[in-house]
């Protein structure tokens, strides 16, 4: 039967109906992918969002699932009434470097993991602190007074241990 007015006669009495189409179900499509940051480190977040409208009459619930890699990650459901959308996002981290594909019901994308670049420390240019010149005089003097000493000890032992004698 088609939608709009149907006259009815039943035994002389006549009515008229208005037939309704029935609400169209609940119909979904996800758009607007968006992947940010593209490029992060080691270890960092990731946040994947994905905008899923319902372009039905009817209230329904939606399973929006995240591949990485072709893999099933993580799954969420999304209840929305006739008409309605809703960002769903997802936030992942990664631990190895590498590119990245990212879908969702078709959408596709991509983003980088890259490895924490290595800083060396910088050289230190450190100056030794400067050298003392040696005072030649004062050493000479000290020597020279070791050698005087020794030697007036030496003849003093002499000369007492000949008078002894």
């Amino acid at each position: 039967m088609l939608p709009g007015p149907i006259t009815v006669d039943v035994d002389g009495l006549v009515g008229t109906f208005i037939v309704k189409a029935p609400p169209a179900p609940a119909a979904f499509a996800a758009g607007a992918l968006t992947i940010s940051p593209t490029e992060v480190g080691i270890g960092q977040m990731v946040t994947i969002s994905v905008l899923v409208t319902n372009s039905g009459n009817l209230e329904g619930t939606y399973q929006v699932t995240l591949e990485i890699d072709n893999k099933v990650v993580e799954t969420q459901e999304v209840t929305l009434a006739g008409g309605a959308s809703d960002t769903v996002t997802f936030k992942i981290s990664e631990n190895v470097a590498r590119s990245y594909s990212v879908n969702i019901d078709g959408l596709s994308g991509s983003f980088v993991v890259k490895a924490a670049a290595i800083s060396e420390p910088a050289p230190t240019l450190t100056t030794p602190p400067p050298v003392k010149p040696i005072n030649w005089p004062v050493v000479c003097g000290v020597v020279a007074t070791v050698v005087a000493m020794g030697s007036l000890l030496f003849f003093l032992a002499r000369r007492s241990h000949t008078k002894s004698s």
